[in-house]
């Protein structure tokens, strides 16, 4: 959880084909945006100006993906888990 999020924040992700980014988005006021790419490659997922939701993300590739959320005078939080559906 956040108050008046006014940066950017990077996480490293060691992903298998098939797996699944659940995010889950909490945005009271300001901006948040998402961006979630595999090194060298273009972003699977690109999101700009958030609003609340939840979403899941499918990894096609194995491999280090980078997730960067940046936030401009944001209130709310940003929840990211790596899973294998079953």
């Amino acid at each position: 959880e956040y108050a008046a999020f006014n940066t950017t924040e990077e996480q490293a992700l060691d992903l298998e084909a098939g797996d699944e980014i659940a995010v889950s988005v909490v945005s009271e006021e300001g901006a948040v945006s998402i961006t979630i790419q595999k090194e060298g490659a273009q972003p699977i997922y690109q999101g700009e100006d958030l609003t609340t939701q939840d979403f899941t993300v499918a990894v096609e590739e194995a491999g280090w993906y980078t997730v960067t959320i940046t936030g401009s005078g944001a209130v709310g939080s940003v929840d990211l888990e790596a899973r294998t559906p079953a």
